[in-house]
């Protein structure tokens, strides 16, 4: 998996390309978002998956990644009005698959970086027990996992037993009833959270993910969380002008846990 430096030479070695393929397909959201050189200057971030990239309108970045998990759930976001259009993620207006670079290009809305209390603590209590809460969730899909993986072991002992695709498919079966029970779980004990509260949408884009795919979304530290800074309302007619106190989730890879977790997730058409 190409990680940041890899994907910066793939950028600068192929810069005018990629600029013609962006530009090909955002021309309906904003003309030659993508032009010029590229320079360090145009790197607004980076971390260990990617890299993004100002645009030639201040208010869209884009977001190049070598997590796969980023990339699928943003076309999943893309795909499911509730999370596009919630303020607690910033706004998805692209996103494909650049495949002989094993990476995704997103296009999404400009964000603040980085939300810490007055007090300097990195997060609040809420935040803390919404972690909590679903890291106990991913655990338990680990043990969910292993269960079902044991259960393929035990099947492939047996002499002259060789697993069929019904018996895989078996396994999922069984696998997703038993996540579906601690999505349940996890939900009913999840905190409650005010509809007045900076976090209300945050905690609704959590719950949203969790109940539709079994997916917790809990990097939720200080730095992956922000608030929005531009009125992006001509850009996306329907959507009302966005709070700016607003808590909202910047980046939503790593958070898949488990490998039978991630087949039981629609492979969504990345491209």
């Amino acid at each position: 998996m190409p990680r940041t430096r890899a994907l910066y030479r793939y950028l600068n070695e192929e810069w005018s390309t990629f600029c013609e393929v962006c530009n090909s397909r955002w021309d309906g959201i904003a003309p030659d978002l993508m032009k010029g050189r590229l320079t360090e200057s145009d790197v607004l971030g980076s971390g260990y998956f990617g890299i993004v990239l100002k645009t030639s309108d201040k208010r869209l970045v884009v977001k190049v990644t070598s997590d796969d998990e980023e990339g699928y759930f943003s076309q999943l976001v893309i795909d499911n009005p509730a999370l596009r259009d919630s303020e607690g993620l910033p706004y998805y207006f692209d996103v494909f698959a650049i495949p002989e670079w094993n990476a995704f290009v997103i296009l999404r809305e400009d964000m603040t970086y980085g939300v810490f209390e007055n007090d300097g603590k990195a997060s609040p209590r809420l935040v803390s027990r919404m972690i909590e809460r679903l890291d106990e969730f991913t655990d338990r899909v680990l043990q969910v996992d292993k269960q079902i993986a044991g259960l393929l072991r035990s099947l492939q002992e047996i002499d002259s037993y060789r697993l069929s695709d019904g018996d895989v498919r078996m396994a999922l079966r069984e696998a997703s009833g038993l996540i579906r029970i601690e999505v349940i779980k996890t939900i009913s004990k999840f905190p409650k959270v005010s509809q007045s509260s900076k976090y209300f949408d945050l905690s609704q884009v959590v719950l949203k993910a969790l109940e539709t795919y079994g997916i917790a979304l809990s990097d939720l530290h200080p730095m992956n969380l922000g608030r929005h800074k531009h009125d992006i309302s001509d850009l996306v007619p329907h959507l009302p002008k966005r709070s700016k106190s607003t808590v909202a989730l910047l980046d939503v890879g790593g958070n898949f846990g488990a490998p039978i977790l991630d087949k039981l997730i629609a492979q969504e058409d990345v491209s």
